[in-house]
């Protein structure tokens, strides 16, 4: 009894949930930082009660979890695939506090965090594409699937990409008129979103038609993407914290004083990592 559509319907029940909520916590209850942290965990209590009714619905089987000694220890083997993910997670949630603490100053990281608006609208909305392909080809593998989710993901992420272009003073005035300064960070952010997009699709179509887990497990899956790839990721976000947060400290002793100057590193390195870093 497969319904492929549940978890999207629970998702966005969750996320209104959250917003209304916020809504009430936030504006009308004047609960601020509290009131935003109880929306986030109260949206979970209600798209957990509400995916338990659906499941109970529709009659969804969920099978058992079960666990073997033998199942164990490939779990163990493999730890170092999902760690390296994580690792990589934490990269990119660096390169903030590393820039405040480089600065000894907050201006610089407003600037950035303001930039990351791109990055942020192209990555998610690709996701839901990439999500969705990975799952039909674990299934069945189709060259027409391929080609259709690319075709669709290329006319919305241009779209998408124009639109920021074209709206980008607007955007970034919408917080500060000042964050118009931060117009090269964004644009760098949204053309690197926007080549990061392919690689994540090209990543995922390598993830679900790698077969070699099936049978193999620990150092066995060195040389496939499930660890290349994830490999890469982490040189690449080393590679521009790294040497984004040697040129910050170099700036920050010989006097620079632009806020737009000293976070320019991280998203030029990103953008320019693109092309150093090879699966």
């Amino acid at each position: 009894n497969v319904r492929p559509y549940v978890i999207g319907l629970v998702d966005m029940i969750r996320e209104t949930a959250r917003l209304i909520i916020a809504f009430v916590m936030v504006y009308l209850l004047m609960y601020k930082v509290f009131g935003a942290l109880s929306s986030v965990v109260a949206s979970l209590v209600v798209a957990i009660l509400i995916l338990y009714a659906v499941v109970k619905h529709y009659g969804i089987y969920v099978p058992k979890p079960g666990f073997t000694k033998e199942l164990v220890k490939i779990i163990f083997k493999n730890t170092y695939i999902p760690l390296m993910i994580t690792l990589n997670s934490i990269l990119l949630q660096s390169e903030r506090p590393i820039l405040t603490a480089l600065t000894v100053s907050t201006i610089s990281t407003a600037y950035l965090s303001i930039a990351y608006i791109p990055r942020s609208i192209i990555l998610q909305s690709s996701g839901a594409f990439t999500s969705g392909l990975s799952a039909k080809l674990l299934r069945v593998p189709s060259r027409t699937d391929v080609e259709d989710i690319l075709r669709i993901s290329l006319m919305i992420n241009i779209g998408m990409l124009f639109l920021l272009l074209s709206y980008s003073y607007p955007i970034l005035s919408l917080f500060k008129p000042e964050y118009v300064e931060a117009l090269p960070l964004f644009l760098l952010f949204m053309f690197e979103s926007f080549v990061m997009v392919l690689g994540n699709f090209f990543a995922s179509i390598a993830y679900s038609l790698e077969r070699k887990d099936l049978y193999e497990y620990g150092k066995g899956l060195i040389n496939t993407p499930l660890f290349r790839i994830p490999l890469a990721m982490v040189l690449r976000a080393v590679f521009s914290i790294l040497f984004g947060s040697l040129a910050i400290y170099t700036m920050y002793n010989v006097g620079v004083k632009d806020p737009i100057l000293m976070a320019l590193p991280y998203p030029l390195l990103w953008f320019i990592s693109l092309s150093l870093i090879h699966i």
